[in-house]
């Protein structure tokens, strides 16, 4: 019996082998498919990953915008969206905005700001100064946007344009008049008298400042009139510089007129290249230069509110012409009595610093400019024109 049992089991071994290596393999795949399982996942979860962002941002509508943050005075309001759709642009785009809302002005008295049922408002709460603490207008007082103002007291505030006893009616400048400053009798002048008597003022004085010798320039020294006197001006040109100038400035009291003053010496523009006769790299001149500009406020009639009104006058005297140095070393030169000497602007100079010049801008007759007959002689004054046409006084004076 045992014989049988043993022989039995020996004749199973082999199937007991095979079933353990089946039960081996499945295991094993079991393992494999789990783990390709897996890796199918993650990819199948990063495949939809993909495919949204690659698919463009969508968002929902705007939310209304909320109430105003105050209730009077300036405020802000904000709205909100959402996103629908995760895709392409979504990090760049805003999901709430804000802006400034102002649903009506504070009404506060003494603040500065006339709002509501405030007659006037000067920016404080005293009285007696046109606007009562309570913002009511006190009498006597007209008051606007620039302040309060008592018509007749002999100060001129507020949007008071003058205080005189002609020329200013209700404290408003008559059409043809002029206001050149403070109050009274003489602040207030007929326009066309107050022009031509101020511009033949500066006419004169830039006359007398151009007829000495060294540089100098009308100053103004009263603004309302133009009067003023002849002071120096700088007398050298160093450097690389094109003019030296000095400047003054003058205001009336309580403004009105202003006036400025300009006077120097300035370079003039190269104009070798417009001389026919003599063939040159440099000529050019040095121009004394003396200019006053006086303004005043003026009503015009046709003109609702009244205006600046400008006179200026101007003087541009050659003092001499400066020409290449070695013109000063040719035949031509010494005959005509040229003189080479050194001048400090090193920007017109050759190389050791000399010019050959003529002194008062006296030139040789045989000298002409392009396109004029070989008999056109070119006067001194020339050579300084361009820069009174071009410099003027108006662009930078008061």
């Amino acid at each position: 019996m045992e014989l049988a049992v043993a022989a039995a089991g020996a004749k199973q071994a082999p199937e007991l082998q095979v079933l353990h290596k089946l039960h081996a393999q499945l295991a094993s795949a079991e393992q494999v498919m789990q783990l390709r399982k897996a890796t199918y996942d993650v990819l199948q979860n990063e495949l939809g990953v993909t495919q949204t962002a690659l698919k463009p941002c969508e968002l929902s509508v705007w939310n209304s915008w909320s109430s105003c943050s105050a209730e009077c005075d300036g405020g802000i309001q904000t709205r909100k969206r959402q996103v629908v759709q995760s895709g392409i642009g979504c990090g760049e785009m805003p999901l709430s905005g804000e802006r400034r809302c102002l649903i009506k002005e504070c009404e506060l008295c003494g603040d500065g700001r006339k709002v509501g049922d405030e007659a006037c408002d000067d920016g404080n709460i005293k009285d007696g100064d046109g606007c009562d603490h309570e913002c009511n207008l006190e009498t006597g007082f007209t008051c606007d946007t620039a302040g309060c103002a008592k018509c007749g007291d002999g100060v001129i505030s507020g949007s008071e344009q003058c205080e005189a006893p002609s020329g200013c009616t209700d404290c408003k400048l008559d059409a043809g008049f002029a206001w050149v400053g403070g109050v009274g009798a003489h602040s207030c002048l007929p326009a066309q008298n107050w022009q031509e008597d101020t511009t033949r003022r500066l006419h004169e004085g830039v006359m007398q400042c151009a007829s000495e010798h060294f540089p100098s320039y009308w100053k103004v020294n009263e603004a309302q009139s133009g009067r003023g006197q002849c002071v120096s001006a700088p007398s050298a040109i160093k450097g690389r510089a094109e003019s030296v100038l000095a400047t003054s400035i003058q205001v009336s009291p309580n403004g009105g007129a202003s006036a400025a003053a300009q006077g120097g010496l300035l370079l003039s523009a190269n104009f070798a290249s417009q001389l026919e006769y003599p063939k040159l790299d440099s000529a050019f001149a040095l121009c004394k230069a003396s200019r006053a500009q006086v303004c005043a406020t003026e009503h015009v009639e046709t003109i609702p509110q009244p205006i600046r009104r400008c006179v200026s006058q101007a003087s541009y005297d050659c003092v001499e012409v400066n020409v290449d140095a070695s013109y000063c070393d040719s035949k031509e030169g010494k005959d005509l009595g040229a003189v080479k000497t050194s001048r400090p602007y090193g920007s017109r100079t050759d190389s050791n610093g000399q010019v050959c010049i003529f002194e008062a801008c006296n030139l040789p007759s045989k000298w002409h400019m392009r396109g004029r007959s070989n008999s056109s002689v070119i006067r001194p004054a020339a050579w300084c024109f361009e820069i009174g046409a071009s410099a003027g006084v108006s662009h930078y004076l008061v």
